[in-house]
């Protein structure tokens, strides 16, 4: 029985020493293809848009994109990183080609201009490089901004804003007859009849300092939101001032708060309204109760709207700050190419 097993045991000995030397051997693809080295160095890195700027060790500047939060969080100032040109990718950790490249600048060549050391910047040719990012950022950012502009409903919203001024003036004096005639007259529903916004030419008799104070000023926010907030929702964000933003969102906080302030509110005026049923005409109650509810439903737009008005003014910001930064690096391009900078780069709020 031995003698029958041994020449298959030295038949699996050659095979096993046969299997160990395949394993060991280099495969000779990969002696020829040595691992790809790092070549380029992380110069920033903006987390809000992903975008990060290197350079290789000879100067020439990319920056590429970066979509994966744990990604991004991986890099930091000076970390090496690989870069496929053909492809246009880069990748963080060798092999891993996860971020296309945005834009590649080469540095405009020196000229050596006799009396000038070192000479100056080349002003021709391809060498000026071209704010494709800058441009592209300034993009997104207004598209944000009008995708939130949408989001809040915005224009229908302030349509039916300006609806509801519409109809109260319609109806105040409607409603100053009932207050009068069924004596319910006092200084807070006098004040209410200014609550469509019309400037007063003359104030109502027996208000204090203060009550005066706070109608100039609710009179001036709903001019505010007339004028300025059509303004916001057609006008392109890029030329837009955030500080216009900002005043005409205060608008509607000054419109929900006047209530507070003067320490009436319409739920309180249409109940007072309900006492005068049946001792006046019937037409006079019925607008003066219309007037009282489209103030309760004003007051309640407005506090909606004033809730946008930090997240409209930050992102406004934001693309102010992105345009500005390209009409900066545009101008600089411009005069490389020694084209006009006002004829091709469009300054901020212009």
């Amino acid at each position: 029985m031995t003698r029958l097993l041994k020449p298959h045991v030295a038949a699996l000995t050659v095979l096993l020493a046969l299997l160990l030397a395949s394993l060991a051997a280099p495969d000779p693809a990969a002696a020829q293809a040595p691992a790809q080295a790092p070549c380029c160095s992380v110069t920033s890195i903006d987390p809000s848009t992903g975008i990060v700027k290197a350079h290789d060790p000879g100067g020439k500047a990319f920056a590429f994109k970066v979509r994966d939060v744990w990604r991004l969080k991986e890099l930091a100032i000076g970390h090496k990183v690989y870069v496929d040109l053909q492809k246009k990718m880069v990748a963080i950790q060798a092999g891993d080609y996860c971020c296309e490249i945005v834009e590649i600048v080469a540095s405009p060549p020196r000229v050596i201009l006799p009396g000038l050391p070192g000479g100056g910047p080349a002003r021709s040719g391809g060498s000026c490089g071209e704010p494709v990012q800058q441009r592209a950022l300034s993009d997104t950012c207004a598209l944000q901004y009008s995708s939130m502009i949408e989001q809040y409903r915005l224009k229908q919203r302030y349509e039916q804003f300006q609806t509801l001024m519409t109809n109260l003036d319609y109806d105040r004096d409607y409603y100053r007859g009932a207050i009068v005639q069924c004596a319910i007259w006092d200084i807070e529903m006098a004040l209410l009849e200014h609550a469509a916004g019309e400037a007063a030419k003359k104030m109502p008799s027996g208000l204090s300092k203060e009550q005066a104070e706070y109608l100039r000023e609710y009179q001036e926010a709903v001019d505010k939101i007339r004028s300025s907030v059509p303004q916001i929702i057609e006008r392109d964000p890029r030329f837009l001032l955030p500080d216009k933003v900002d005043v005409a969102f205060q608008g509607f906080e000054n419109v929900s708060s006047f209530y507070r302030a003067i320490k009436i509110t319409p739920e309180k005026a249409a109940a007072k309204i309900d006492d005068c049923y049946g001792k006046i005409n019937p037409e006079m109650y019925e607008r003066a109760k219309r007037y009282v509810a489209n103030l309760q439903e004003m007051v309640r737009q407005a506090t909606t709207l004033a809730v946008f008005r930090n997240n409209l003014r930050a992102k406004a910001q934001e693309c102010w700050d992105k345009q500005a930064t390209y009409y900066r690096v545009c101008v600089d391009w411009a005069r490389c190419k020694a084209s006009e900078p006002q004829r091709v780069c469009k300054a901020p709020g212009s």
